[in-house]
């Protein structure tokens, strides 16, 4: 390839002007391609050197151009000499290809003649069948357009008849309900006759339905005349539609809400009817919730002047507003009668609303669409966020708990009066509740509350709180005055039980309301649950409260004693409402009242130990005692042993304790309990003392009769005798005549039970066989207390064993008292 320098490019360009590069250089300025480049020509005062100089200029390109074109026609021969070679063989070839071009040639004549008859074979048929087309869609169109014109005109008649019919139902001879059922019938055939005519005549209602014919359809000369006279039927039957919804509701007539509700489902508008009637119902009832707590205009009411607009004035004037509505005590019962005036009809109008709805969603589910075979309730949730139902209690709890809030921060009469008489406020919404219950599927009774009215009760949260606050105050209140003398003038039956009362008034007041007593349960439990630990604090653990001293009671003693009656009168009432009371409620509370009754027994609890304990060691020391004395040994007189006298004496200092308490159920379960366990033991101890001679049988029944006295007098500070002892009381009656028998004549078999078994540990101490305690080197005291704890059949086994490990020395004993068996 040639190569060309680059002062030659210029004259290579496509759009190279040779007048305008001559004109350039004589100008002497340089030259562009295009002409609109050209530099305009110099000023006529140009000096004259600048012209010689474009002259000298000219000659100098003249030369170089013919320098280069010299220089090309030498190259060109070069490039010639070259490949002369190759361009004689590429002319020889041009030859030959001649004649193939020359046959391609006849080849395309020949292809372009097929392609002309071809032409003529499709060409014709095509014209003639696009014409055919063209034609039969000309005649669709007119056919779609007679069809669709033949369809409005047949519907219009239709609503004519309707109509004409509607006009004749309104007439005044006809009877009011004659005219309604023809009215739920007439309006939802004429809106579905309606809505088919709008889709003939709307272009973008009904995509089955070609655009040209929907365009076309209103070309129609009686189309465009009729069009008028249904616009006003539409209005006629919408206003009609609309009028049924409201005497529907209103009157909640099943029958016409559902013809109401079809006509609205035919012309389209269902959920935009239904989501309207609850935004227009939901309005309703917060104006009315607002207008019940509206102190301004409660003011005006009630008669007081330059009462504010409302209690939504500004922050600046909030303190004059509340001033001028405040009631002053020269018409407080005006205010309070206004506002609970108010609160009744709100109540109504709630119930009214809530009929309403539900009525509204009733008719709805039974109500189904004939295309789809699905209800109207199914249709409109498609669009509806919620339920009305739903969007109706939400509506309504939100905003009374909204209202209250503000009701509450706002006015201090509202607030005061509505948290004191919270409970008749409470009463207002059970008689709400109750007049929709029927109506509606709510339910709020203390078994089963739901959703929805346990929404609607927490809307009143404020004023529950300041309730349960103000009578948490007055429960503390009393449990101060309960404990306010401390330990050294402890609380005693009577504070207890002006406590429990206190309680228990707050809880009946509660009790109507199945979430309020809960709440009231939950303070009234943590008031409990004070008095048990205050209670327990004054409670006396030194050790003076556990020293019987000089037959008295001392005074850490009677503190306990004090905090016993009152701890049993807190909680025994309190146990008794728990059995009336829901299961919510005595779940509660039934953790502090058990507490209590815990407290109440644990306060005397060491020193009933201790009373215990002493009498063990005492009827022990029985065995340490000579009951063989000769006839110069007894004393006279007929006293008791020695230790039976102490015995004698705990009993009494017992009585005593017991004679200061004023808890009957308490006080009678301790004094049975330490009566059966004394008559036990001293059963078992007779009948184990050995040896014993005929002034020790005279003592053992002189101790006998000494405890029965002693333990009757126990009893019956108690309301109690000692039949009241059971079995236990018999067996030590019919163990007195055993002491008198013989040996000899000892005999089991007329005998069972407990009576059965002293009997035999009676014949193995009046006989030389060991008795089982000495056997096991076990202290008298530690083994009858193991005895009375076993059962039947260890006892018993006991004797067996006994009278099998002293077989081999006393067989003879033995023997005889295996017979007893």
């Amino acid at each position: 390839m040639l190569s060309i320098p680059k002062q030659y490019e210029v004259f290579l360009g496509d759009r190279f002007d040779a007048n305008a590069y001559a004109a350039a250089i004589l100008n002497g300025q340089p030259y562009r391609s295009s002409s609109s480049a050209l530099v305009d020509n110099p000023p006529a005062a140009a000096a004259p050197d600048r012209q010689r100089q474009a002259r000298e200029d000219v000659t100098a390109a003249l030369n170089r151009l013919n320098a280069g074109i010299d220089d090309l026609n030498r190259q060109i021969k070069d490039q010639v000499a070259r490949h002369h070679d190759e361009l004689l063989s590429q002319a020889a070839r041009v030859t030959t290809v001649d004649e193939s071009l020359r046959q391609v040639r006849q080849g395309l004549s020949e292809v372009e003649g097929g392609i002309s008859r071809l032409q003529r074979k499709i060409q014709t048929p095509y014209e003639q069948l696009s014409a055919a087309l063209d034609q039969l869609d000309r005649l669709r169109r007119a056919s779609s357009l007679v069809r669709s014109t033949d369809r409005f005109l047949t519907l219009a008649r239709r609503l004519d008849s309707l109509m004409s019919d509607w006009e004749a139902s309104t007439s005044s001879d006809i009877p009011k309900t004659l005219k309604n059922e023809r009215l739920q019938t007439l309006v939802p055939e004429a809106a579905l006759s309606l809505t088919k005519l709008e889709r003939l005549t709307n272009t973008t209602s009904d995509a089955t339905i070609d655009e040209d014919e929907q365009q076309n359809v209103m070309t129609v000369r009686t189309v465009a005349q009729l069009s008028p006279r249904i616009a006003e039927s539409r209005e006629k039957v919408v206003r009609q539609m609309e009028d049924m919804i409201q005497d529907g509701l209103a009157n909640l007539d099943h029958a016409m809400l559902g013809a109401a509700l079809q006509a609205a489902h035919n012309f389209g508008l269902m959920s935009t009817i239904v989501t309207t009637l609850i935004v227009d119902l939901s309005d309703a009832i917060a104006s009315r919730i607002r207008n019940a707590f509206d102190v301004a205009s409660m003011a005006k009411e009630a008669g007081a002047t330059d009462a504010p607009s409302g209690l939504s004035a500004a922050p600046a004037f909030v303190y004059k507003s509340r001033a001028r509505t405040e009631p002053t005590p020269q018409n407080l019962a005006q205010f309070s009668q206004a506002l609970w005036g108010r609160l009744q009809s709100l109540t109504d109008d709630m119930a009214g609303c809530c009929i309403k709805v539900y009525t509204l969603e009733k008719v709805m589910k039974y109500k189904q669409s004939p295309e789809t075979q699905k209800t109207f309730l199914e249709e409109a949730m498609r669009t509806l966020e919620q339920r009305p139902t739903h969007t109706f209690w939400t509506t309504l709890s939100q905003m009374l708990e909204r209202q209250s809030n503000e009701a509450s921060s706002a006015s201090g009469f509202v607030q005061q009066t509505l948290s004191a008489s919270y409970p008749r406020l409470l009463r207002l919404m059970h008689t709400f509740l109750s007049t929709v219950s029927l109506a509606t599927d709510s339910t709020y009774t203390s078994t089963q509350q739901t959703p929805e009215t346990v929404l609607l009760i927490r809307a009143l949260g404020v004023f529950e709180v300041q309730y349960i606050s103000k009578a948490t105050t007055r429960m503390s209140e009393a449990l101060s005055a309960a404990v306010a003398g401390g330990s050294r003038s402890p609380p005693g039956a009577r504070e207890g039980l002006a406590l429990a009362r206190s309680l228990l008034n707050e809880l009946d007041v509660a009790r109507f309301d199945p979430l309020l007593v809960v709440s009231m349960a939950k303070a009234a439990g943590q008031i409990a649950e004070n008095f048990t630990r205050r209670t327990e604090s004054m409670t006396q653990r030194d050790p003076m409260s556990i020293t019987m001293t000089s037959n008295r009671i001392n005074q850490a003693q009677s503190i306990n004693v004090e905090l016993t009656n009152a701890l049993y009168h807190f909680y025994m009432p309190l146990n008794q409402a728990l059995d009336q009371s829901l299961q919510s409620v005595k779940q509660l509370l039934l953790t502090s009242v058990s507490r209590a009754q815990r407290q109440a027994q644990s306060t005397l609890g060491p020193l009933w130990q201790m009373l215990r304990q002493e009498l063990r060691d005492y009827l022990s020391r029985l065995h340490d005692e000579n009951f063989a004395k000769t006839a110069n040994e007894v004393q006279a007189g007929g006293d008791p042993s020695r230790p039976m006298t102490t015995v004698l004496e705990i009993l009494t200092f017992s009585r005593d304790l017991l004679a200061s308490l004023r808890c009957d159920a308490l006080r009678r379960e301790w004094a049975l309990d330490l009566a059966r366990f004394t008559v036990r033991r001293f059963s078992v101890h007779i009948a184990l003392l050995r040896p014993v001679n005929e002034s020790g049988q005279l003592q053992i029944a002189t101790d006998m009769t000494s405890l029965e006295f002693s333990v009757s007098q126990l009893l019956g500070e108690s309301r109690l005798s000692l039949g009241d002892l059971g079995q236990d009381f018999n067996d030590l009656r019919a163990l007195r005549p055993l002491i008198f028998t013989p040996s000899e004549q000892l005999s089991t078999s007329e005998t069972e039970g407990n009576l059965k078994e002293l009997t035999l540990l009676l014949a193995m101490a009046r006989s030389d066989v060991p008795l089982p305690h000495s056997l096991s080197r076990t202290p008298i005291s530690q083994f009858v207390d193991q005895y009375l704890q076993a059962s039947s059949d260890d006892r018993a086994q006991l004797v067996t064993s006994t009278l099998a490990a002293a077989e081999a020395d006393y067989a003879d004993s033995v023997a005889r008292l295996r017979t007893m068996l």
